[in-house]
């Protein structure tokens, strides 16, 4: 969900929070967001890296396993970044 920007949990959860701090909340969920969807990435393409040559139990290459999760991580991260910065006024930062 998030290319959409919705997330009927996190919906739920702002709903407890006075309105004022809803987009302060939202901009440091989204910051978090891209943090977490980097780190993802970085710590995959090093283990990609590590296993090259390596297989898995049934045989198949470790590069099979984890290039999905680079390319699920590159896009969430992409994603992110651009709902990140996408939002404006005071909040921001």
């Amino acid at each position: 969900m998030v290319g959409r920007q919705k997330h009927v949990g996190i919906d739920v959860f702002l709903g407890l929070f006075p309105a004022s701090w809803r987009a302060a909340l939202i901009q440091c969920g989204l910051w978090i967001e891209v943090a977490v969807s980097l780190l993802l990435l970085v710590s995959t393409v090093d283990l990609w890296i590590d296993t090259q040559g390596q297989t898995t139990p049934i045989g198949f290459p470790q590069w099979m396993v984890l290039t999905p999760v680079i390319i699920g991580s590159l896009a969430m991260f992409g994603f992110a970044m651009f709902n990140a910065l996408a939002q404006s006024g005071r909040v921001f930062w």
